[in-house]
């Protein structure tokens, strides 16, 4: 099996959507039960709002794994020789003779700064239409990390496993580094009312990714790490004043998870029309409004 093939089978949802369904709720109900009626759990009754947001969430992931997903294995023959096809550079293997659990780390590492710039385009003009889908989920819980438009999956591990396919990193180190991620995005997203408290710089807590989803010009394109802050730190892109109990979510976003299918175009149509009439050229490195 080749290495991108192997990397696009670590980066399938489906075996994420499952353990997500089945393993992931009860392990929030059990940490409710540790930490008991702790500040904050209050937000934790179940709701249909946060029901809603469950029965959409799984239902857009198995729409994205039966289609968008599915579409992107295409790419997969091409992508396995992108470097020496495209740019004559011969794959590297930097890490091969290292110890397994420096493998796994490294991977994760880079996994994460490499999905910290994709993250960060998403947050563009040109982009925030396909982005934005993730944002509209105004009850934020662990689903979220599910929610999720076809595009941003494509554009994200496109970029994801090209730089993969050229570091050749060793598969079983990816695996490990891929589950941990994403449990971790699980995690993230949940409505557990952590930060971390000394070690809030070190590893991206369910409270500070809630500043990222927060319903605030000031936050917008803020705390963009899936794990490790030190990105937003040294990229001007850290935000974390403290508790965050403000609105999560966003208005410009079809809350329909079928319209939002197709929202990215309207989106970009209503940018350049606004754009044009305001007789400026657009300036596309601007954070998303």
């Amino acid at each position: 099996m080749s290495v991108i093939s192997s990397v696009w089978e670590l980066f399938n949802d489906a075996p994420q959507i499952i353990t997500g369904l089945l393993v992931f709720p009860p392990l929030l109900y059990l940490m409710k039960r540790w930490v008991g009626k702790s500040k904050g759990w209050q937000d934790f009754k179940p709701s249909d709002e946060l029901l809603y947001s469950y029965r959409n969430n799984f239902m857009l992931a198995m729409l994205n794994v039966f289609t968008w997903t599915a579409l992107f294995m295409v790419f997969d023959k091409y992508l396995l020789s992108f470097w020496e096809d495209t740019f004559g550079i011969t794959r590297l293997n930097p890490f091969g003779s290292w110890v397994f659990v420096a493998q796994v780390f490294v991977s994760m590492v880079i996994l994460d700064f490499t999905n910290y710039w994709s993250h960060r385009l998403l947050h563009r003009p040109w982009m925030w239409g396909i982005h934005s889908l993730h944002h509209s989920d105004d009850t934020m819980n662990f689903s979220t990390a599910f929610r999720v438009h076809g595009l941003e999956l494509v554009q994200m591990k496109l970029v994801t496993v090209v730089i993969m396919g050229w570091l050749s990193l060793p598969v079983a180190a990816l695996a490990v580094a891929a589950f941990i991620r994403s449990w971790y995005g699980l995690y993230v997203h949940s409505r557990l009312p952590f930060d971390h408290g000394r070690f809030r710089k070190i590893l991206v807590s369910p409270n500070y990714h809630r500043w990222h989803h927060a319903d605030d010009p000031a936050v917008y394109g803020k705390n963009l790490g899936d794990m490790f802050p030190i990105w937003d730190l040294a990229f001007g892109t850290h935000y974390d004043p403290g508790t965050c109990d403000i609105p999560q979510g966003v208005s410009d976003a079809p809350k329909d998870i079928f319209r939002a299918q197709y929202f990215p175009a309207v989106y970009l149509a209503r940018k350049f029309k606004a754009w044009r009439g305001a007789g400026a050229r657009p300036n596309l490195l601007d954070p998303a409004e």
